[in-house]
């Protein structure tokens, strides 16, 4: 984990709910503070290169 930045947070890549990474390992869970489209669009081209799967 880098120290100098603040907000890290976590991507589920299979319903795109966002947590902040800090709560999630200081409690093991963490509210969902967004929730991206991750079956089309930007962030699911993004998912789709960096796992190398066919779109």
């Amino acid at each position: 984990m880098p120290d100098d930045v603040e907000e890290l947070y976590s991507l589920c890549p299979v319903c795109g709910r966002v947590y902040h990474d800090q709560t999630a390992r200081e409690k093991g869970e963490a509210p969902v503070v967004k929730t991206v489209d991750v079956k089309s669009g930007p962030v699911a081209e993004a998912l789709r290169i960096h796992w190398d799967i066919e779109g």
